[in-house]
């Protein structure tokens, strides 16, 4: 029997799976938990006792909700976490400047993880001409597609279909790709995610060129990304990347945020130079 074959492990494993299709779901029943997880409704029930014992789950008539110590445990991480610490003055700052959709993701495993996300209007939007007299319904068409998506802090994006990911895979050697491409594959997202090697590669070199990646709508219809890589003792660690519609973005507004963008990270890396 393999460590990964023990009764004690596959338990564990069960239990965070319920834990975690409880918290997609916003909220279940039993019976909505063992479809979504395959197990037995008394298996789900035992570990749902377990969970609210720990603490971990609440449970409201015949419903259970993840509780707020979840929560807690999250926003403790997130602040053990040197890039978010020495990147969240910064990402608000180019969100107040842009009035674009900012994010901060962190290179883990091998893939991003969204570590912060940040939207606001400020008095001086970079935005072009084209864009200004739609602005506030513009805005929101991000957020609300950007939610649909499952854009949000702690979601775990593909590296190879996010200019996110590809901004830090650009910044990475050749042999560390492959073997990061060799583990997680270059699954398909819509018809415009890369999903061969010699297209990423080719535009790993673009972007190592330019200095900036993009994505448009590699991961999500609809919405296009610029990005940098954030990178501390000449290691990626991160991105900083801004989101918009891709049918509003033009040529002229692109290079002036990938700018700011360039900028937004090299002043991360200082921070954290010195931090």
């Amino acid at each position: 029997m393999s460590p990964d074959d023990t009764p004690v492990l596959q338990s564990s494993q069960k239990q965070f799976n319920v834990l975690e299709q409880l918290t997609q779901a916003d909220g279940a029943g039993i019976t909505e938990l063992s479809e979504a997880t395959s197990l037995p409704k008394s298996t789900v029930h035992l570990h749902l006792q377990s969970l609210i014992e720990a603490g971990y789950v609440v449970k409201s008539g015949q419903e259970y909700s993840p509780s707020l110590k979840l929560l807690r445990m999250g926003e403790q991480t997130r602040e053990s976490v040197e890039l978010y610490r020495e990147g969240r003055e910064e990402i608000d700052s180019l969100a107040r400047e842009t009035n674009e959709l900012v994010n901060l993701g962190l290179f883990e495993n091998g893939k991003v993880r969204l570590l912060y996300l940040r939207e606001t209007h400020g008095d001086s939007p970079t935005e072009p001409p084209s864009v200004s007299t739609e602005f506030e319904a513009t805005r929101q068409r991000v957020s609300v597609l950007s939610e649909d998506y499952g854009h949000a802090a702690g979601t775990t994006l593909d590296i190879h279909a996010t200019a996110m990911g590809k901004a830090i895979l650009a910044a990475l050697s050749r042999e560390t790709v492959e073997r990061i491409i060799d583990e997680h594959g270059l699954p398909r997202h819509t018809e415009q995610t890369i999903t061969s090697y010699e297209e990423l590669f080719a535009e790993l070199e673009t972007i190592r060129t330019r200095g900036y990646a993009e994505d448009v709508e590699g991961r999500a219809e609809d919405l296009y990304c610029v990005a940098a890589a954030v990178s501390n003792n000449d290691e990626p660690i991160g991105a900083v990347s801004i989101t918009g519609l891709s049918d509003q973005w033009n040529g002229e507004y692109q290079e002036r945020l990938a700018d700011k963008i360039i900028d937004t990270a090299r002043m991360i890396e200082i921070k954290l130079a010195h931090s």
